[in-house]
């Protein structure tokens, strides 16, 4: 299969243009609203990578501790986004986001949970594989780690309050970058690639 630009487009994560009918799915399915990624199962395959940097032993904690935090982020939005209307998502799944994500996924909740939206089962993380590092050279510790993540959406379907299917996805290889800030890691941008299976 094929999918388009357009229909891999994401901004944590994995979702679609918000609320607008028939749109593309990020994960190449089609639905109204989209759905960013959700996980029940976390399990990661971090394939450590010889480390090209003076900073080696730095690099690898810093890139284990961004796969912990992203897992992390995932296991809560497989709690909230299952709850009708996805609620708590201000308090549990903000302060996880960074960077331009914040703002979308912020859009995306505010209109799931007027929408009355949930997902029907969680989906599941199949890998979460380092692939960059790139060292913050003020020293002031805002590094970003670059993340291949597979999800697979296991059947999970968006469904609104009378059960009728708002949008579905595919399996598919998502980019992630990982920002550290304030001495935490955060998910500072999401998107699909193109083409790529996992």
């Amino acid at each position: 299969m094929k999918w388009t630009r357009a229909a891999w487009v994401m901004v944590v994560g994995v979702v679609a243009l918000v609320g607008t009918a028939g749109c593309t799915h990020p994960h190449g399915g089609t639905g109204g609203l989209g759905t960013p990624t959700v996980t029940a199962h976390v399990t990661a395959s971090s394939s450590p990578r010889p480390s090209t940097s003076a900073t080696g032993g730095a690099e690898s904690a810093n890139e284990a501790a961004a796969v912990v935090a992203y897992q992390h982020y995932f296991g809560v939005r497989q709690e909230v986004e299952q709850r009708p209307g996805m609620t708590g998502w201000e308090d549990e799944v903000v302060p996880l986001l960074g960077g331009d994500f914040l703002p979308f996924m912020v859009n995306f909740y505010t209109q799931a949970q007027t929408q009355g939206l949930r997902t029907t089962a969680p989906e599941v993380l199949v890998s979460t594989t380092p692939i960059d590092y790139l060292d913050d050279p003020s020293g002031a510790g805002h590094e970003q780690v670059f993340l291949d993540v597979c999800i697979d959406p296991a059947g999970s379907v968006t469904v609104y309050p009378d059960g009728s299917p708002e949008s579905t996805s595919f399996r598919g290889v998502v980019a992630v970058t990982m920002q550290h800030q304030n001495g935490q890691w955060m998910v500072d941008k999401s998107e699909a690639k193109e083409n790529e299976t996992c």
